[in-house]
């Protein structure tokens, strides 16, 4: 398959990197926001998760579905 095509992207997701002083080795942490978050003041209970290649994705949009509907309140995710 030589055709490119775009990348997809999850929206109001970041990715941030930790340095440790103890490994030498930056940590990627994956971020996931609640859409409106960065232009609130308010604060929300965080999920936090392993092995973000895997469940990243999934578990950020099945959490905003259950946000959505009224059945999980409000929270942000992040995954080490």
């Amino acid at each position: 398959m030589s055709e490119k095509f775009p990348q997809i992207t999850i929206p109001n997701t970041e990715m941030r990197r930790l340095a440790s002083s103890r490994t030498s080795y930056e940590y990627n942490i994956y971020v996931a926001l609640s859409a409106g978050y960065a232009d609130t003041g308010i604060t929300y209970p965080t999920l936090y998760g392993l092995d973000p290649h895997l469940t990243f994705g999934i578990t950020t949009e099945i959490t905003r579905l259950l946000a959505f509907g009224e059945e999980l309140p409000p929270y942000r995710p992040q995954f080490l």
